[in-house]
């Protein structure tokens, strides 16, 4: 008997690189909301990223401070696990910091910004609403 889901699963092991800001903003939800808060350094980030269904989850090493605005209308549920670095986010207002080991689970619609500082890696999870 064949497993119908073993299609679904073939593509775990593909990942997409992302050099540039506008293919990291495409990543988030197939549509450009994200920005750059402050542009004064050259973007530089590596991020990996595979797909299993509607669940995402990417690999990233920032290579120069990053700061990231307009999330607000992001509709997927985040998971952010930090593994070397630091990284801030502005949650409905609240500052949440976030080092080496630590983790933070976002709802839809409450992540204003997120600033990733130089050399940060971090494993992020997006997981669709509905």
């Amino acid at each position: 008997m064949a497993d119908s889901g073993a299609a679904d699963v073939a593509h775990i092991h593909d990942w997409a690189c992302t050099e540039n800001f506008d293919e990291f903003a495409e990543c988030c939800c197939s549509h450009s909301h994200l920005r750059l808060l402050d542009d004064s350094e050259p973007f530089s980030l590596t991020q990996r990223q595979g797909q299993m269904g509607a669940v995402s989850l990417a690999d990233i090493v920032v290579g120069s401070d990053l700061s990231i605005g307009g999330s607000e209308g992001c509709d997927n549920y985040r998971v952010l696990v930090v593994q070397s670095g630091r990284a801030e986010a502005v949650y409905r207002g609240d500052a949440v910091v976030l080092g080496p080991g630590s983790a933070a689970v976002f709802a839809p619609e409450g992540l204003s910004s997120t600033r990733w500082d130089e050399g940060s890696e971090l494993i992020c999870c997006k997981i669709p609403r509905s």
